[in-house]
């Protein structure tokens, strides 16, 4: 049994995992997803992995939509994933990360947004 308990800094959930598999996730995958700064290819697949799963389920049962709203209710799931895979694509100079838009690290170009696409 494990001794750890209450919550974690910034009021984050005590245990993604543990929400993972009470929803109905393996709990190898549930791991991986709990720990998204540990393994980052294995955060990676394993999201992946997830969203197949959740896509697979029916529309409308109530599996899907009770892991769907467990993703949502962990608030670190989707912006760690984001930033894991924006790092990975080629992305121009000065694009902005979604972990720059949180801290306010980084402001985008207004110009290169307001400039029309060539014709």
């Amino acid at each position: 049994g494990g001794g750890g308990g209450g919550a974690t800094a910034g009021g984050a959930p005590p245990d993604a995992a543990q929400q993972l598999t009470t929803a109905g996730v393996n709990p190898l995958l549930a791991a991986a997803l709990g720990a998204p700064n540990s393994q980052e290819e294995s955060f990676v697949a394993a999201a992946a992995l997830l969203a197949a799963h959740l896509l697979d389920l029916p529309p409308g049962s109530a599996g899907r939509r009770m892991l769907a709203q467990t993703v949502r209710d962990i608030p670190s799931l989707v912006p760690s994933l984001l930033d894991l895979l924006t790092k990975a694509l080629p992305l121009p100079a000065g694009a902005v990360t979604a972990a720059q838009r949180r801290s306010g690290g980084a402001r985008a170009s207004p110009a290169r947004a307001a400039s029309p696409a060539p014709q």
